[in-house]
């Protein structure tokens, strides 16, 4: 299986809340709150209408909607535009490689299009290749592709895995926990690196 050498990241803004609860399904998800927010007061029940952070139904949910964009829209854009937002999304996080810039640049625009078609924005675009951020506005790029930083490594964390985006290589942080040296101590400190392509393995 190969891979492109040009990658790139986005991050649908607030997926949960793109998302409509059906009106028969709002009861369900009731809470209390103060009338006119002030603190003290009253207090009164409301009921969502988006789906919530935090509700282990939304992923699943969300996710549904998303692949529901692809087959209600796709026909309108490319197959890889449409392909992208089935299998390389992990819930609002989309992680795609491509063979060029300039096909990282047409396949964020029919993302864009696509997904807003559907009522989802994309943002926090970033990507290995600063050709393929070209035509994104500044607003819709993540902020640490929006710095100029020198020589600074540029890094993102890909799905909790740190992307050293301008060398394009993973890296991993270690951090000395306060354990004493025992068994349980160092596999304590070991099992903190988070690490689930094993990659460092050798290493650890």
């Amino acid at each position: 299986y190969s891979l492109g050498e040009v990658a790139l990241m986005g991050d649908i803004e607030a997926m949960f809340h793109q998302v409509k609860v059906t009106p028969d399904h709002k009861d369900y998800l009731r809470f209390l709150w103060w009338d006119g927010h002030e603190v003290g007061g009253s207090v009164r029940e409301y009921r969502m209408t988006a789906h919530l952070f935090g509700g282990t139904w939304s992923p699943s949910v969300c996710g549904y909607a998303l692949r529901r964009t692809a087959q209600d829209f796709g026909e309108q854009y490319s197959s890889e535009a449409s392909n992208t937002v089935k299998n390389n999304f992990y819930v609002d996080d989309c992680l795609k490689s491509v063979e060029s810039a300039q096909a990282g640049r047409v396949l964020i625009s029919e993302l864009q299009q696509l997904l807003g078609d559907g009522g989802f924005n994309m943002a926090k675009w970033t990507s290995n290749s600063q050709e393929v951020l070209q035509d994104v506005p500044l607003e819709r790029q993540s902020k640490q592709a929006q710095q100029e930083l020198g020589d600074t490594p540029l890094e993102e964390k890909a799905l909790g895995v740190y992307w050293q985006v301008r060398g394009d290589s993973f890296g991993y942080r270690i951090r000395a926990l306060d354990r004493p040296l025992t068994k349980r101590g160092i596999l304590s400190m070991l099992s903190s690196v988070y690490d689930p392509l094993g990659l460092a393995s050798p290493f650890i």
